[in-house]
């Protein structure tokens, strides 16, 4: 009876303490998860950037007979040579038109602020808005947190620089570090990850090409329709709907904010009229321009592009909105090739690359040593 009573405190902590243990450990790999979370966002930025570079690389070396490392060389120059020409035409109308767009800005709120204040029916909605006095105090809420604003600037330039390292690596030696995943992998699924990877790396590189294309085809548009309706800042506007195409369905509607607070400084009807504009351009995109760049591009699904922008934007902010549509495309070949085609056995899934090959060394040696076994066992029966 004595032993019995002495061993129960005993019992009892030694459970408290493996409790402990167990939710400390949880908490703990909560805790890296968010943290590794935010480093595999950017490795899939670098890694983004290094397909982009490889894809007009390849293309390239298709076209003429420049070995890989010339023509990535030659690309490199080319978008330097690009960045530098459009800074030097583009940056005094886009640094003068920036710092215009927050004085314009503040006045199209002024201006709201009178009309809704003179319209009974605006009652209700003024209710639900900020005060715009409040609004027109954020700026030097803002300056006032000079060292913040430097230390998630600099934040965001350290991200940029290792995006662009790691794109740089990644297509300066792909099959490298492709072929170092690959041999992490069981030998018997080598050739299935080389043809996974190649059907990613193919369905990315369109992805961004099609995202280019809307890209230029809504900032030409949007530039072309702001001058003719006389709106100010038009280039600027035009640069930033072409720049938040990026982002699908977030971006568009983010970019039609600041352009119809400039037009309400001209007057009511010419911010319905930027709306209206806008509205069109993106109908235009949607059913007629999309339609003809998918025909080579990746087509994602709306819930499946949405349910991606929510969670990692719930997770990671702009970031993860950003990144969003890409991870959903590789989603969607990883759900494709490793549940629908290898668990449930159905072939007929459509791929965008109609033949992906593992044409990476590490594949391509496993799949000809799969093919001498198999002619081995033949001589042998």
């Amino acid at each position: 009876m004595t032993s019995f009573q002495e061993t129960l405190p005993d019992n009892f902590v030694r459970r408290t303490l493996v409790v402990v243990g167990v939710v400390t450990a949880v908490v703990l790999l909560v805790i890296l998860a968010w943290q590794i979370l935010s480093v595999l966002v950017l490795l899939f930025a670098g890694i983004l950037f290094g397909v982009f570079l490889t894809g007009i690389s390849g293309w390239i070396r298709q076209h003429t007979p420049l070995s890989h490392h010339l023509a990535l060389a030659a690309t490199l120059l080319f978008l330097v040579g690009l960045t530098a020409v459009a800074v030097a035409l583009a940056a005094p109308n886009l640094v003068d038109q920036s710092q215009q767009l927050s004085g314009n800005v503040q006045q199209s709120l002024d201006n709201l602020e009178t009309v809704l204040l003179n319209q009974p029916w605006a009652q209700p909605i003024q209710n639900f808005l900020p005060d715009f006095r409040q609004v027109s105090s954020w700026p030097g809420q803002l300056l006032s947190r000079v060292s913040g604003v430097f230390s998630r600037t600099f934040g965001l330039f350290l991200n940029a620089v290792v995006i662009l390292f790691i794109g740089l690596y990644l297509a300066f030696e792909p099959d490298k570090y492709v072929n170092g995943f690959i041999k992490l992998l069981p030998q018997a699924s080598r050739r299935r990850a080389g043809v996974v990877l190649d059907e990613v790396a193919y369905t990315l590189r369109w992805w961004l090409v099609g995202r280019f294309a809307s890209m230029t085809v809504i900032g030409v548009l949007s530039v072309i329709g702001l001058l003719l309706l006389g709106i100010p800042l038009a280039f600027i506007l035009g640069v930033v709907a072409g720049l938040l195409t990026f982002i699908p369905i977030i971006g568009p509607a983010l970019a039609l904010i600041p352009a119809t607070l400039v037009a309400f400084t001209v007057s009511p009807q010419k911010a319905l009229y930027v709306f209206l504009l806008y509205m069109g351009i993106q109908v235009l995109e949607s059913y007629f321009i999309t339609p003809i760049i998918q025909r080579k591009a990746v087509a994602l699904p709306p819930v499946l592009l949405i349910m991606s922008q929510v969670v990692l934007g719930l997770f990671l902010g702009l970031t993860g909105i950003a990144v969003a549509a890409p991870f959903a495309a590789l989603l969607l070949v990883l759900t494709k090739m490793l549940y629908v085609q290898d668990v449930l056995g159905d072939d007929s899934t459509k791929l965008l690359k109609e033949d992906p090959r593992p044409h990476f060394a590490a594949a391509t040696n496993q799949t000809t040593a799969d093919g001498r076994k198999e002619k081995q066992h033949a001589e042998q029966t």
